[in-house]
């Protein structure tokens, strides 16, 4: 998506992920005098109130301080979907699986895996 710089992908079982890497310095709640993870947690608040403020269901799953991502969720009156933001160096990374054939166990494993692959 041109806006959000998301790549959906699909497979043959119907599970979509989606992966954006975007420049922190991008986003107007960025701040260069604090640590990456809390931006991280900057950027959690930022996307998920606005999911709040438009009436959907959205909640924090589990962060790890360590490695620098926070797992949530919102309900898009369908399924959950579920997000990993994470940083990478100079970036954000957002991670999103999307499916009802996986449990969010399946689903927050899957995303630690995936982020692992790229911090």
């Amino acid at each position: 998506m041109d806006d959000s710089g998301q790549t959906y992908l699909k497979n043959k079982d119907g599970v979509i992920i989606a992966i954006a890497q975007n420049p922190k310095k991008a986003y107007s709640f960025f701040k260069n005098n604090i640590s990456d993870f809390e931006n991280v947690k900057l950027f959690y608040t930022w996307d998920s109130e606005y999911y709040k403020e438009n009436n959907f269901y959205a909640e924090k799953i589990k962060e790890n301080a360590e490695l620098e991502y926070i797992i949530w969720k919102y309900n898009d009156k369908k399924l959950d979907n579920v997000f990993l933001f994470g940083s990478s160096k100079s970036n954000f990374l957002n991670l999103l699986v999307y499916t009802n054939n996986w449990s969010e166990d399946e689903k927050i494993i899957f995303l630690e895996n995936l982020f692992k692959l790229n911090k």
